[in-house]
């Protein structure tokens, strides 16, 4: 089996993470294919990322 991997886009605001989600989030409601979700997925993550501080001992529900 071939593993291709992609270099992560960065994006570079929070509306850029934001449009890249929905992009992706679109597509792979349009797809059905897997790969399409993940892709989303991880998009997702990446935009939660930009709010998310685990600065204290337990994290940010601490």
């Amino acid at each position: 089996m071939t593993v291709i991997k992609f270099f992560e886009k960065r994006d570079a605001t929070a509306e850029d993470a934001w449009n890249t989600y929905v992009r992706l989030a679109t597509r792979a409601n349009e797809t059905m294919r897997l790969e399409d979700g993940i892709a989303a997925g991880k998009a997702w993550g990446r935009f939660v990322r930009r709010f998310v501080h685990d600065d204290s001992p337990g994290g940010p529900a601490a």
